[in-house]
């Protein structure tokens, strides 16, 4: 009850508008203070296609799906927890959290699935913003490597060029091996996985060093890709992915670098950019149809490749500047491949253009 203070002159009305103005003044003071002590924790729902727990930029975004607080962690969302729905671009946030930890848990399609990013609690600081994304991937998938990993698919090179392109089918329920005696075969006692209903393999927990990935191939199959096969190993980095697809294919293959050749002779500088074509008509100029490659990064490998049937064929190149190749008067090289051959092929090019 509130008495008027009769000897300090205050009526009982001026008593309890001075009362409401300290309540609403610490109400106020109240709300400032809260606010000043809240976070924002936002992130992207994505499917984790190469199951590496980091976003890359070729697998998807989901949208429309529910992201909650797991406040009693339990695992599922339940009546009263907080919630929110993706985006379009599939992500997330959670303004005004109060600074302390937090479980952060998306709601999966199906029991198929499972989470392969880190679900442990999440510190929220006053004023900050934390980004926490969230990758998913069906279950029975390799799990997320605790040291490096090599991941890739394996795919029929039907034309060749070492990467897998969209018309391109890939190679379920084929044995991948790390050739670790390099004899080219698998051994007893050597790593092996096999790859699953789209192709992929992956080897994990793997330490720090050089692996020489290969695969079991069928009868009269080769294959294409150049960092699978020869002398070719795949490095791997702790906390890191490494990525090696391999192609293959039961036709011939003719593949190699181009060389920018320096007046003193010296085939030491690659010549990327040059533009390598099979002439099937032998006219000398690159027509619709005919196989074609633009030269690639120095120090690869090959440059370029191109997988044919057994048969005489006219290789032709001309590099950026329009030199002709060395020994090649006129600029290309004939070959006969024989069925099954892999013929390797370097292009040696003058620094100055020729007429």
């Amino acid at each position: 009850m509130i008495r008027s203070n009769h000897r300090s002159g205050l009526s009982r009305k001026a008593i309890q508008m001075a009362v409401q103005q300290q309540v609403q003044c610490e109400t106020l003071e109240t709300r400032a203070l809260f606010a000043a002590g809240t976070g924002t924790v936002t992130g992207t729902l994505y499917n984790d296609d190469n199951f590496d727990g980091a976003k890359q930029s070729y697998e998807a975004v989901n949208a429309g799906r529910q992201v909650y607080i797991d406040a009693n962690h339990n695992g599922r969302v339940d009546s009263g927890e907080t919630s929110t729905t993706t985006n379009s671009q599939g992500v997330y946030t959670f303004n005004g959290l109060l600074a302390g930890s937090y479980d952060i848990k998306r709601v999966l399609p199906s029991t198929a699935y499972r989470v392969t990013t880190s679900t442990a609690s999440l510190t929220v600081s006053s004023g900050k913003t934390t980004t926490f994304d969230i990758g998913s991937t069906r279950k029975g998938e390799p799990t997320l490597p605790i040291n490096g990993a090599i991941t890739g698919v394996l795919f029929n090179d039907d034309n060749g060029s070492q990467t897998l392109d969209s018309f391109e089918t890939v190679n379920p329920g084929r044995v991948v091996y790390l050739d670790a005696n390099g004899n080219d075969k698998l051994d007893p006692g050597e790593t092996s996985v096999m790859t699953d209903a789209y192709g992929r393999y992956a080897f994990l927990d793997l330490d720090a060093g050089s692996y020489r990935v290969r695969r079991v191939l069928p009868s009269g199959y080769h294959v294409t890709s150049a960092g699978a096969r020869d002398n070719a190993t795949t490095d791997v980095f702790a906390g890191h992915t490494s990525l090696q697809d391999i192609g293959s294919t039961a036709l011939s293959v003719v593949a190699g670098k181009s060389y920018a050749v320096s007046d003193s002779g010296d085939e030491d500088n690659a010549d990327p950019g040059s533009t390598i074509f099979v002439d099937l008509n032998h006219n000398g100029f690159l027509d619709a149809g005919e196989p074609s490659r633009i030269t690639g990064t120095p120090g690869a490998m090959e440059q370029y490749s191109f997988a044919l049937k057994p048969g005489p064929y006219r290789i032709v190149a001309f590099d950026h500047n329009g030199a002709k190749p060395i020994g090649y008067s006129n600029g290309y090289a004939d070959v006969n491949l024989a069925a099954g051959e892999f013929l390797k092929l370097d292009l040696l090019f003058k620094g100055a253009p020729k007429d």
